[in-house]
């Protein structure tokens, strides 16, 4: 904690729009609807703003490897997970819970999974993630998230779609003065016909995302502790999946903000233009194969400097995450970087695990794995113990949010 608190004060600190919890669920946690009426955000010309007028200017983290794992930077070895393998359930380093069910069963397989989710994003990390001055949590999801893989719904005791994992990061988040983002990121057959989607034999993927997209938006309509929902990531546009998929979050809720990704910069106003995306902001995501230098990022934002929508970086690695941000600031660009947590995978994590928290998909036993991903991932919580994680410091953020400041009702 003592690291954290060296962290936040590191920062220098500008105000935003944020969270202050207006009311509540159903003492069960069910009902998520009409929360937060004053914080639901949409578009006002080149601004994110709430409902009372203020701006939200987005300053975020992507809790990559929680409800997606990626095996690269959780840690995982798994010799399922080999490109055009005919299996993953993604790109290369998602098939764990493929694996996992093949290995233990659906059953075990949930149990593991159940662990994992728990105890790698907790309501600890949150407060960090709070304390260092995000005002929003990105989080990736997959189809797999809500469904089993013949794409039925996996349901809660009482008969009805479990959104609880999804529900719990939204009330969690907004208690802490933060939106959500939520952003699929894996839908069906992604690596073996990345392209498949948008041609006519991808018609059932598309219908079924689409589907998936129209019953998120319906759960969640009226709840204003959701900033935005990221269509689909990092899928080329030029198909015209995203308008499918903004045409079902309107049926679902026809208020909701949404991140366009896919298209090119021109490509998006002509869309935006013609009606297409309405209440709609253009991200992109910024990489390299290394992280990028601040005269790259100057670079690749020029086009953007005067955008007549809002524009937000939902992904990006910078060498210099302080003069990144601060740029980003000074041009009105919402951010969100890739990630908070990782394992020993150095300035990609915020927050990186040590090296023996590393786990063998194959090989491990169902009792290995599930001590490391319950114990050994909250060790780093029990006063006293061995520390098995290291803070990054090299990541330092500028202007962010006033932790603690409160979003309205």
């Amino acid at each position: 904690m003592r690291v954290w608190l060296v962290i936040a004060m590191s920062l220098t600190v500008g105000a935003c729009a944020s969270l202050q919890p207006g009311g509540g669920p159903s003492q069960d946690g069910s009902d998520m609807r009409f929360l937060y009426k004053k914080s639901y955000t949409h578009v006002d010309g080149s601004r994110l703003v709430a409902a009372d007028g203020r701006e939200v200017q987005i300053h975020g983290i992507n809790l990559g490897g929680w409800l997606v794992t990626e095996a690269w930077m959780c840690g995982f070895t798994d010799s399922n997970d080999m490109e055009g393998d005919g299996k993953t359930m993604g790109a290369p380093g998602r098939s764990t819970l493929i694996s996992l069910e093949e290995r233990f069963g659906r059953e075990d397989a949930a149990k593991l999974m159940k662990a994992w989710e728990e105890h790698w994003i907790t309501a600890g990390d949150l407060d960090h993630i709070r304390d260092a001055g995000f005002n929003v949590v990105r989080v990736p999801i997959s189809y797999r998230t809500l469904q089993h893989a013949d794409g039925t719904w996996i349901v809660n005791a009482r008969g009805e779609i479990d959104y609880s994992r999804m529900d719990w990061i939204v009330r969690e988040a907004a208690k802490r003065g933060m939106y959500t983002i939520f952003d699929l990121h894996v839908w069906p057959e992604q690596r073996q016909a990345y392209e498949k989607i948008g041609r006519p034999e991808g018609e059932a993927i598309r219908q079924a995302m689409a589907r998936l997209w129209t019953t998120v938006a319906a759960h969640y309509r009226g709840n204003g502790a959701i900033a935005a929902f990221d269509l689909i990531n990092e899928f080329p546009g030029q198909w015209g999946v995203q308008r499918l998929l903004s045409r079902a979050v309107r049926l679902g809720d026809p208020d909701r903000v949404l991140v366009v990704e896919g298209y090119t910069f021109p490509e998006f106003l002509r869309l935006h233009d013609a009606g297409e995306f309405p209440n709609s902001m253009f991200s992109e995501h910024l990489y390299a194969a290394e992280p990028l230098t601040i005269e790259e990022v100057k670079s690749r934002l020029e086009e953007t400097a005067k955008s007549p929508v809002p524009v937000y970086i939902g992904e990006f690695l910078a060498a210099d995450f302080a003069a990144t941000t601060e740029l980003m600031n000074s041009m009105k660009v919402s951010w969100s970087p890739w990630t908070y947590k990782a394992v020993d995978m150095g300035q990609w994590g915020l927050f990186n695990y040590v090296t023996n928290l590393k786990t063998d998909i194959q090989r491990d036993s169902f009792e290995a794995i599930m001590t490391k991903w319950s114990t050994e991932l909250t060790k780093w919580q029990m006063p006293g113990a061995v520390k098995n994680y290291s803070i990054n410091e090299n990541r330092r953020f500028a202007k962010l949010s006033a932790p603690g400041a409160p979003l309205p009702e």
